[in-house]
Formats: C-alpha cells, sequence, structure tokens
C-alpha cells in the first residue's frame, strides 16, 4: 500500500513550494526561481506536457523550427516524448547547470509513468533550478 509520503501520491497531489518563471540576465531564455527553501529529497514539480511518439515529436521539432521557436522543451522518455512546448508548467523553464540541486526521477502514479523533479539538497529561497537530466 502506498503511504502518505509515497512519491505516487505526492505526484497526484501536485507542486506545494512557490516557484516563480524569470527571464535570465545571460541571454539563455527563461528560468526557475525557488521562491521559498525547498529541502533536500523534497518534490518540487512534476514535468508535464503533451505525450508523443518519436515520430509525432521529430515532426514537431520541425514545425517549431520553421516557427522559429527557439526550443521546445522535449524529454525523450523511454518509448515517448514529453513535450510541454503548448501544454506545460514551470518544469520546462528549469535550467542545466554543472551543479545541479535537483534531479529528473519517474515513477507510476495510477498506472502511468509520470516524470518528476526532486531537490538534491537544500534550495535557497530565489535560488535557480537546476536538475541533472533535463532534456531542452
Amino acid at each position: 500500500m502506498c503511504g502518505p509520503d509515497c512519491i505516487n501520491r505526492v505526484i497526484q497531489k501536485g507542486r506545494k513550494h512557490k516557484l516563480a518563471i524569470f527571464r535570465t540576465d545571460n541571454g539563455c531564455g527563461w528560468g526557475v526561481k525557488a521562491l521559498e527553501r525547498i529541502s533536500a529529497g523534497s518534490f518540487v514539480v512534476e514535468y508535464v506536457g503533451e505525450i508523443l511518439t518519436r515520430e509525432q515529436a521529430s515532426e514537431r521539432e520541425g514545425w517549431y523550427a520553421e516557427q522559429l521557436m527557439p526550443c521546445s522543451y522535449s524529454l525523450f522518455a523511454e518509448v515517448f516524448v514529453i513535450d510541454p512546448t503548448l501544454y506545460g508548467n514551470a518544469a520546462r523553464f528549469i535550467n542545466h547547470d554543472e551543479d545541479p540541486n535537483a534531479d529528473l526521477r519517474r515513477a507510476v502514479a495510477r498506472g502511468l509513468l509520470r516524470y518528476y523533479v526532486v531537490a538534491l539538497r537544500d534550495i535557497a529561497v530565489r535560488e535557480l533550478g537546476c536538475p541533472n537530466d533535463v532534456n531542452h
């Protein structure tokens, strides 16, 4: 049985920490900052978007290029792709860093494979979100 702290329930209950999307100063587009302290091991946000096949994602990437969209934010999972470009959340704006403070994980919730970001260490207020593994 899945208890109250089980990651499947945590994902189902959704994000609890306040995050802010902001324009970066270094010209790299958008990013995410914590608006409150996030403890190590905490669920930060689920990586959500449209579920596409790899073929659909490839076609979509071509369309994004034609539209001069700089990045699609797609996450290439095992046999499918999560594309949050048109229907996503703050997770799509989390940037890479050489010293990550978060990690991308996967879990099965309600029979579906889902991806989420978890804090690897305490994240301070206004600190940027930087996971290990998001493929932008």
